[in-house]
């Protein structure tokens, strides 16, 4: 009896079809955290790169006005200048380009300098830079002054 229950087990071998089945949908649920993990690299990338962009136009603007005692009327002149390069190229400044993933904006009055994505939202900026819709930074609303605090006696 015991002679064939091992003969038995001998000719067996392989994986049978349901074993197989669960195999393929453990790693169908595998490559599917993996795509949607690495797609949301993309975007964290794509957000860091403009707020470094923003940073060095930043940094280089106000470098040009420590230097010049005035903010450049435009960013060609960051990059274009005879007497020093404050930056190396210049980041996409063209709203309606149809390759970056963002766009820079510049305010020569304040030196103010915004990143936006290709949606309108604001990546990156600065609170000098007029918002859209009018004079004051955020859009045009001033902001309501805080309450003092009370002295407390």
């Amino acid at each position: 009896m015991r002679q064939r229950l091992l003969e038995a087990r001998r000719r067996e071998s392989g994986f049978t079809l349901i074993e197989l089945l669960i195999v393929i949908v453990i790693l169908g649920v595998l490559a599917a955290v993996v795509i949607l993990a690495v797609g949301a690299f993309d975007d964290r990338g794509e957000e860091a790169a403009c707020k470094s962009d923003v940073k060095a136009v930043e940094v280089a603007v106000e470098a040009y006005r420590a230097k010049n005692g005035a903010y450049p009327e435009t960013l060609d002149k960051l990059v274009n200048d005879p007497n020093e390069n404050y930056l190396r190229s210049l980041p996409n400044t063209d709203e309606n380009s149809q390759t970056a993933a963002y766009y820079i904006k510049y305010y020569p009055e304040t030196g103010g300098v915004e990143g936006y994505f290709k949606n309108g939202t604001l990546c990156a900026g600065s609170s000098l830079a007029p918002g859209p819709g009018g004079t004051e930074p955020g859009g045009g609303a001033s902001p309501s002054p805080s309450p003092s605090p009370s002295p407390s006696t």
